[in-house]
């Protein structure tokens, strides 16, 4: 179970009182109604609030609030719990809106870019009193629909560039996002090896979002424009990883390098799995413009519980001594300076990753345990992998 410590003074309503004896076919009789003046509450900003949403039940939260606030607004539901295969009514899908006084909406919010649990950035046009109301999307409700709300003029980063590094290598960060005036952002701790980072923003004593930021072992340089064409195309020499954006609606990135016939290469992109909402898109072409491999969506058997696999991959064995071209766009033809991406091209690097379910077991002297080892094999490695224990006690 998750438990969030938070740095704001925290509201939590009364908690749903719910019945233990539920009747087949009548399930909804075992919840219990909040009474009617727990509908609404009073707060002061800054505040995280802590609730539950019933079946057919708004969440109303009234504030003061100043013209010119640049509010934050942040939701914890889905992170909190993230999916529940098979209950019934399912899982939260929250939803955001923010009235004024007179009712008249103001802003709102249902998903934030392509996560489910909703942000809304709101600058207050006057002041006044104004009320925030949270509730599914389809007024589902259950007790453990639970959600933290963390509101105020908190910093919020909406993107970094570049997302990823190479480890060891010096690095400068540029951010953008909602109330970063004097903040910071940290990068990785000197001497962080390769993996994906955690890093945050500190401003005003307060801390932002948490955004990933990887480092890698490769060589690594820039996307530089124009590169949208075979005769525009970016010269990189393999192994590489490229940082980039696509930052035109439309627009594609092509990068060439010279391989030989016979040569393993591998494309692969870095961007939704580093919270960009880039939905990438790779081909493979030869000079002639032939198309020799295309991919849009890869599963990554690592990314836990990421129910939309939007990053490409692909792996293509060269026909001939030449130059190749790797093109990325993104398949809804969006953009924006947050479609951020990082494009590994390098011949194929066989690796393998183990995972164990369940990661840990309480054994008695003389006992035994069954546990499932899962190998995710990357690059087309496939080997035998030996287990062992390391270490293991008499």
């Amino acid at each position: 179970i998750v438990f969030h410590v938070g740095q704001l003074p925290e509201l939590s309503r009364k908690p749903m009182v719910t019945s233990s004896y539920q009747v087949l076919g009548k399930e909804e009789l075992a919840l219990r109604k909040r009474p009617a003046g727990e509908a609404e509450d009073r707060i002061a900003l800054p505040c995280t609030l802590n609730g539950q949403i019933a079946s057919g039940e708004v969440n109303r939260y009234r504030f003061t609030a100043r013209k010119g606030q640049r509010l934050v607004i942040t939701t914890l539901a889905r992170q909190v719990i993230p999916y529940i295969a098979d209950a019934v009514p399912g899982w939260f899908q929250p939803v955001l809106m923010l009235r004024d006084a007179d009712g008249k909406e103001v802003a709102y919010d249902d998903d934030y870019r392509f996560k489910p649990d909703p942000t809304i950035l709101c600058e207050i046009p006057r002041d006044g009193e104004y009320v925030l109301g949270i509730y599914d999307s389809i007024y589902r409700g259950r007790e453990d629909f639970v959600y933290r709300i963390s509101i105020g003029e908190l910093p919020f980063v909406t993107s970094i560039f570049p997302i990823g590094a190479q480890a060891g290598a010096p690095v400068t960060i540029k951010m953008k996002g909602w109330n970063l005036d004097s903040a910071e952002l940290n990068p990785p701790a000197p001497g962080a090896g390769p993996g994906t980072h955690l890093l945050v923003v500190y401003g005003k004593n307060r801390v932002s979002n948490r955004v990933p930021f990887a480092l890698d072992t490769l060589p690594e340089c820039l996307e530089q424009e124009p590169n949208n064409n075979l005769k525009q195309a970016q010269p990189v020499n393999p192994p590489i990883i490229i940082n980039g954006c696509v930052n035109q609606p439309g627009d594609w990135d092509v990068f060439k390098f010279t391989g030989r016939a016979g040569q393993t290469m591998v494309a692969e992109v870095y961007a939704r799995r580093l919270d960009s909402p880039l939905d990438s898109v790779l081909k493979l072409t030869d000079a002639t413009g032939k198309l020799l491999a295309w991919n849009d969506d890869h599963e990554d058997l690592g990314a836990g519980v990421n129910t939309h696999d939007a990053d490409s991959y692909l792996m293509a064995k060269l026909p001939a001594d030449g130059t190749y071209y790797v093109h990325l766009g993104d398949t809804a033809r969006a953009a924006g300076e947050e479609f951020t991406y990082r494009l590994r091209i390098s011949e194929a690097q066989p690796d393998f990753a183990l995972r164990v379910v369940p990661s840990s077991v309480s054994l008695r002297s003389k006992s035994s345990a069954a546990v499932s080892v899962y190998a995710i094999r990357k690059d087309g490695f496939s080997g035998p992998i030996k287990l062992s224990l390391k270490n293991p006690p008499p």
